[in-house]
C-alpha cells in the first residue's frame, strides 16, 4: 500500500504539507475560525495528532475521513494539550476507532 493517500473523486480535505505529513483545518465556532490536526501514516494505518473541537461539524468531517482517505483505520491519536480544539474529539474517534490515545499524564484528568 503507497504512503499516499487515496484520493476521491472530491477534493481531499487533507494538504500533504511534507511527505507522508497531511494538514486538516477543523472548523471553530469561535476565535481563529479553525484549528489544525495532522494526520501521519503509521505503518498499515494512520496516527492523528490533534483532532479539533467536538462539535457536530467536525465529527462530520472525521466521519467522511474514516469512510474514504482514512479507510485504513486509525491506530493512534496524539493529544499535544488539553485544550478543546486539540483535544475535543479524543474520545469521539476513540471509540469510532479504537485507537490509543497519547497525552502527557498531567493533563489525562481533563480527557474524562
Amino acid at each position: 500500500m503507497s504512503d499516499r493517500l487515496k484520493v476521491s473523486h472530491r477534493k481531499s480535505r487533507l494538504l500533504e504539507v511534507l511527505p507522508g505529513i497531511f494538514q486538516l483545518r477543523l472548523p471553530l465556532a469561535f476565535g481563529l475560525g479553525h484549528s489544525n490536526a495532522y494526520v501521519l501514516r503509521d505503518g498499515d494505518a494512520w496516527l492523528l495528532y490533534d483532532c479539533g473541537y467536538s462539535s457536530a461539524d467536525c465529527q462530520a468531517i472525521w466521519h467522511e475521513l474514516l469512510q474514504d482517505e482514512l479507510r485504513g483505520g486509525i491506530a493512534r491519536i496524539v493529544v499535544s494539550h488539553h485544550h478543546p480544539d486539540h483535544m475535543g474529539n479524543a474520545r469521539w474517534l476513540e471509540q469510532a476507532t479504537q485507537a490509543e490515545i497519547y497525552m502527557a499524564d498531567a493533563e489525562k484528568h481533563c480527557a474524562e
